[in-house]
């Protein structure tokens, strides 16, 4: 089972990481406002604008995770394309795990590589955006909820997952 995981994320990471490489430009759009934020969390700065004052654009999760992989990583304009490519794939491949627990294991390869190939999400790796993130936050929330039986052993951190996952989208909480 451990080998199709891998063949899963391994298949939906390698057309993510081609598009988030040779496609990537600068942010624009929400992408433009979530690169600002994570580049002055990295900095230090805390959330704020250009003009070094304190703002709202929200949500703050995604600048927040794009800041501390820019306080490693450095703010190259590669980082969130790619790290939105790994986040693809860790979806596809948790969506497999999932499924597992609902139906074949023939049944959940093909959901697995359904997300793995789906060309609209291979294509959003490119962009600087919540959606990839907030995807993985969902599946990896309910991922934990059903792999254990307790309420401590899955239904909290499935919960704190879900809650973090709301600070990327907050319309992920309903």
């Amino acid at each position: 089972m451990r080998g199709f995981s891998g063949v899963i994320f391994l298949t939906a990471l390698l057309p993510r990481l081609y598009v988030a490489i040779a496609w990537a430009r600068e942010p624009v759009w929400d992408g433009h406002y979530y690169d600002i934020g994570a580049r002055s969390i990295a900095a230090g700065l805390g959330y704020v604008g250009t003009s070094g004052a304190p703002w709202s654009h929200y949500p703050v999760g995604y600048s927040a995770f794009l800041g501390l992989l820019y306080r490693f990583v450095g703010s190259h304009q590669w980082v969130a394309p790619v790290a939105g490519a790994v986040t693809g794939a860790l979806t596809a491949t948790f969506i497999y795990l999932l499924a597992r627990h609902a139906t074949t294991e023939a049944r959940a390869r093909l959901a697995g590589m359904l997300v793995a190939l789906h060309p609209g999400l291979i294509t959003y790796a490119a962009l600087v955006m919540t959606e990839s993130l907030a995807g993985l936050g969902l599946v990896a929330a309910a991922l934990l909820t059903v792999r254990r039986c307790g309420v401590t052993e899955g239904v909290i951190p499935g919960g704190i997952v879900l809650g973090l996952t709301t600070l990327v989208r907050s319309s992920s909480i309903l």
